[in-house]
């Protein structure tokens, strides 16, 4: 009512009056409020200042409209946010920064410098405060390539761990400042610095480019294949001058792209001559698959595909060069290349072969000669002496075949078997004037044989005074059909009980000498009577096949087995009962086991077993592809012939299995599958390298390392090998193709 009656003085004072109290008593925030209430704002201002109510005092400066020294009293009163808010907000980003510089506070300064577009200063702010990373993407907007490529190199080296493996998908927030800092030193032309952070980052492919535009392509090619691009490693094989690496790269991707054909080209180029041969063998290719097993010195491969090819000739040139004579020579002879023939069988010690040969060929002299020498013990001497008696009557020495026929017959006896000899012996009787006893022979023959040659019409030329009837000459015969070394018809596996006695397949087969033996039974070198091949005949043991259903098992076995083709696998021919024993019938290999070099105290070099082991991988891979396991690999049953791996006994493996083995190269779970082959490789490849069985020793994590005992043994083949032989199968690889990758990836270390 007062201040109604005394006016707007009275009230001033006394406002002023109580502003004055609580300034006395300290209470200036309650005196400001006085002031607001009163909307006197500037004077409460001062009230709060005076009082060092900075966020108060700030409050009323904002509000007032005065942003700068609001902002600075919200910076004096600790609300550093509001400060910076309230400068942004009035579009003075750069005087907030400024603010918060000048207080000290670098990191909202560099911030807000970046707000207002000052990035050289928000990027030395952030590098003096140690966030490279801000301080990195501040210099990258300030045009400041190098400063900013230095900066996410400095992050990345403080803040990333660096893994062993790379991945092709992505990579963590960290490691992409490694992909920053090599962009932009290349953008400021440091492409050594590029390089290298490319690489710690894992960023292979990145790091390759760079690698290319220094000039260092060798180095590239191994990046491009880190970064799991092996056209990026080609291409830069190729400008390194290594062209060989190039096309086995370039094999590889049209292999895995269906592109057989061009992949083979491209494996022959890279002189990997068996997978190139093996895939020109798959398409149909067979001249070409030939030739690239010859390339690789794999000379009886190429004579097989040869055969198969209708290429008769160069097959025998490669039989010839893989020691193989007599297949060689038989081979010449098809194609009407006698001359290599002769040389061939004569070089084989087939004396008879070689002299019919040289008889087909017109070389009388030389046939004569060679065939004087066949000795009596030979299966062939009887023939031998026919064509003998043959050329010496066209040479005009009819006496010389009488004598030589007559020998030859001594202890014969005629009969419908051997009329043959007896009709040359009479017509060389019957060329030297001798009518008489020409005649008798011819009419013996007659009784034997009533239509045999042409014995009637000789004796009654002979008994009609007209002197002897000319003969035809051995060159214009046609020689007997030689056999190409393809089982162009094998024994057949489905026929287990194929009968014995005259049956001729009975015959078909003649044991020569033993060379091997083992839990199955005895192996013979035998000969195939229907084309003097040698084949390889295991005489089963009659106990191994006692079992119950152990035959119908067998026959399906070997059925399975004998549908397999492929050079490193000694081929099945079939199961036949000869001399009343039942028979495997297999591909005849003269080389040697490896069972045979550990007897002997042999060990093998890392790059070695290496080879072997990619070889093995690869016939396995070939093999499980096919829904077979071998189920008996073991260093017996591995071979090498003219270069060429051979794994023997497909097919066996479920035969052989129950028996005791004095050294077992099986894994512990015992099974027939394809985890057991793949640890009986390893098992092997291990005794090899080391001179050591490895179930001699502790197992598990207790397996000493091949290198403990093979000095010089790559970290990555001493994994391999521990892990594949592990107890717990499912820590093992998994497949032969799995195998066979890891092997191939160590190509540059072994």
């Amino acid at each position: 009512m007062l201040g109604k009656v005394l006016g707007s003085s009275y009230t001033e004072a006394k406002v002023q009056k109580q502003i004055k109290r609580l300034k006395a008593e300290g209470s200036y925030l309650a005196a400001g409020r006085l002031l607001e209430e009163s909307q006197r704002f500037p004077e409460a201002v001062e009230v709060y200042l005076e009082g060092e109510e900075y966020h108060a005092a700030a409050v009323n400066l904002e509000r007032l409209g005065n942003i700068e020294r609001a902002a600075e009293f919200y910076l004096k009163g600790g609300d550093h946010k509001k400060a910076a808010q309230i400068l942004s907000d009035a579009g003075k980003p750069g005087k907030a920064a400024a603010l918060f510089l000048e207080k000290g506070n670098t990191l909202d300064a560099a911030r807000l410098y970046g707000v207002a577009g000052a990035w050289d200063k928000a990027a030395e702010l952030y590098s003096k405060s140690g966030y490279p990373l801000r301080a990195g993407e501040a210099f990258e907007k300030a045009g400041n390539a190098l400063k900013a490529a230095e900066c996410y190199e400095k992050h990345f080296m403080e803040n990333v761990s660096y893994a062993t493996t790379y991945s092709s998908t992505g990579s963590s927030g960290q490691e992409k400042t490694a992909r920053q800092a090599g962009a932009l030193y290349e953008k400021a032309g440091q492409l050594e610095k590029a390089l290298q952070i490319y690489s710690k980052g894992q960023y292979f492919a990145e790091a390759a480019q760079a690698s290319m535009k220094l000039g260092r392509f060798a180095p590239a090619a191994e990046l491009f294949m880190r970064a799991e691009d092996p056209n990026g490693a080609a291409d830069a094989y190729e400008r390194a001058g290594d062209r060989v690496r190039a096309a086995t790269l370039r094999g590889e991707v049209a292999w895995k792209e269906g592109r057989v054909p061009e992949a083979a080209a491209f494996f022959q180029q890279g002189q990997d001559y068996l997978r190139a041969a093996e895939l020109f063998e798959s398409v149909g290719k067979l001249a070409e698959a030939a030739a690239a097993y010859e390339a690789g010195d794999s000379y009886a491969a190429a004579g097989s595909v040869y055969v198969r090819a209708g290429l008769k000739a160069r097959a025998a040139a490669s039989y010839a060069k893989a020691g193989e004579n007599e297949t060689a020579a038989r081979l010449y002879e098809e194609a009407g290349e006698r001359d290599k023939a002769i040389e061939l069988y004569e070089r084989a010690g087939f004396t008879f072969k070689s002299g019919e040969a040289a008889a087909h060929a017109g070389d009388n002299a030389r046939a004569i000669a060679l065939l004087q020498r066949v000795p009596v013990t030979d299966e062939h001497y009887l023939e031998a002496v026919v064509i003998l008696g043959r050329l010496l009557i066209e040479t005009g020495r009819p006496m010389l075949a009488v004598e030589r026929l007559q020998k030859a017959l001594a202890r014969e006896t005629m009969s419908a078997g051997n009329l043959e000899p007896y009709y040359w012996l009479a017509t060389a009787l019957e060329v030297a004037g001798q009518t008489g006893p020409a005649v008798d022979i011819y009419k013996k023959i007659l009784a034997e044989d009533l239509g045999f040659r042409d014995v009637e019409k000789r004796i009654a030329t002979l008994e009609a005074g007209q002197g002897p009837t000319p003969i035809r000459r051995f060159a214009t015969s046609s020689p007997r059909p030689a056999s190409a070394p393809a089982p162009s018809s094998p024994p057949s596996a489905s026929s287990p009980s194929a009968p014995s006695g005259s049956s001729p397949k009975a015959t078909r087969f003649v044991r020569k000498e033993e060379i091997g033996r083992g839990p199955l039974g005895l192996v013979y070198r035998a000969e195939d009577r229907n084309d003097g091949r040698s084949v390889a005949l295991r005489a089963l043991a009659p106990e191994v096949l006692r079992r119950e259903g152990v035959l119908p098992m067998l026959v399906a076995d070997l059925r399975a087995a004998a549908q397999v083709s492929h050079p490193s696998v000694v081929k099945v021919l079939g199961l036949q009962e000869v001399e009343g024993e039942r028979c495997v019938v297999g591909e005849y290999v003269a080389g040697r086991n490896f069972a045979e070099a550990l007897r002997g105290g042999h060990k093998m070099s890392v790059k070695q077993v290496h080879a072997l082991g990619r070889a093995l991988a690869q016939v396995l891979a070939f093999v499980h592809g096919r829904g077979i396991v071998h189920g008996s690999i073991q260093p017996s049953n591995i071979m090498v012939a003219t270069g060429v791996i051979k794994i023997a006994d497909l097919g066996l493996g479920r035969l052989a299995h129950p028996l005791p083995r004095e050294t077992s190269y099986r894994a512990p779970e015992a099974e027939l599958d394809v985890a057991g082959d793949l640890y009986a490789m390893a098992a092997v490849l291990y005794h090899l390298l080391t001179g050591v069985h490895p179930r001699t020793q502790p197992q598990g994590v207790g397996l000493p390392l091949p290198g403990t005992y093979a000095p010089g043994v790559p970290e990555a083949l001493d994994k391999l090998l521990v892990r594949s032989l592990h107890p717990r199968r499912e820590l093992r690889p998994v497949s032969a193709d799995a195998v066979l990758e890891e092997l191939k990836d160590m190509v540059r270390i072994v």
